[in-house]
């Protein structure tokens, strides 16, 4: 199977934001980065894979939240530096299971 890098540009980047995109199932997410002032994740996708969607939560340095659940993907930094964004991804029960 043929796999492809795609680009998913992250819609909003606020301290407890919900962000929910579209990738085909199975997508491996390689980093999260601004490009041009825009934040974006890269995944290895299998382009023939079914759309689902995904769920990660931005949490800002010094900002609670509820770590159970999550898994992190990465961090990034936006306003020039001025801001640090940790990403995390909802997981299912059953993508939680050992």
């Amino acid at each position: 199977m043929a796999k492809a890098v795609w680009k998913f540009p992250v819609p909003r980047m606020d301290h407890g934001a919900a962000i929910s995109i579209a990738m085909p199932a199975g997508a491996c997410i390689l980093t999260i980065q601004t490009q041009h002032g825009v934040t974006c994740m890269w995944a290895e996708v299998d382009e023939s894979a079914l759309l689902e969607q995904r769920t990660f939560l931005v949490v800002g340095t010094g900002g609670e939240f509820d770590s159970s659940g999550l898994t992190y993907i990465g961090t990034v930094l936006s306003a020039g530096g001025f801001l640090v964004w940790h990403i995390y991804e909802h997981r299912t029960p059953q993508e939680n299971a050992p």
